[in-house]
């Protein structure tokens, strides 16, 4: 991967949400699939990683320079279900689980939230690593091996990361 640089970095939730409003980071269409892989309840499971402060996966950028704009632009390479949730919720559609892990959030989207979740979560920091020099063909050989591979869950793995309680911890417990 000859010129290519891997720069790790965070930004405020706040800081990217604003970033993609202005059209400075952006999904390329021509190899990404849609924004709307993700099933709702899957969206507002990883909202609640954020409002639970848990450490999520890194977003991966690759940045380069749009001459006739005279601005650097940040293009998603992976993480755009994240990124399609993190938006959906700021801007009032999506809202959390009925049963979420916190205390009194069911079924409140962003608006309804009390002012410290709603400081949690603008002010989670997101991994990520921005890819520097590395031309299209380079993001789309990246991209596709990090796609490649990914094993879904099967449905005893999907039912252990979704019921949680205190029969399950017990069970957990006597095994």
């Amino acid at each position: 991967m000859n010129g290519i640089s891997v720069s790790p970095t965070a930004r405020t939730v706040a800081d990217y949400l604003a970033d993609l409003d202005r059209g400075d980071v952006s999904v390329n269409s021509e190899y990404q699939r849609s924004g709307k892989v993700w099933p709702v309840h899957a969206q507002a499971f990883f909202i609640e990683t954020i409002l639970l402060g848990y450490p999520i996966p890194k977003l991966s950028l690759h940045l380069f320079t749009d001459i006739k704009a005279r601005a650097t632009k940040k293009e998603i390479v992976d993480g755009q279900q994240r990124t399609a949730a993190l938006s959906s919720f700021r801007h009032g559609k999506l809202r959390l689980r009925k049963r979420p892990e916190i205390p009194d959030l069911g079924g409140l989207g962003f608006e309804d939230l009390p002012d410290e979740f709603k400081e949690r979560f603008l002010s989670y920091l997101l991994p990520i690593d921005h890819f520097v020099g590395a031309t299209a063909g380079q993001v789309r050989q990246i991209f596709r091996r990090m796609n490649s591979y990914t094993a879904p869950l099967s449905p005893e793995e999907k039912r252990h990361a979704e019921y949680q309680g205190e029969l399950k911890f017990f069970i957990l417990d006597l095994t």
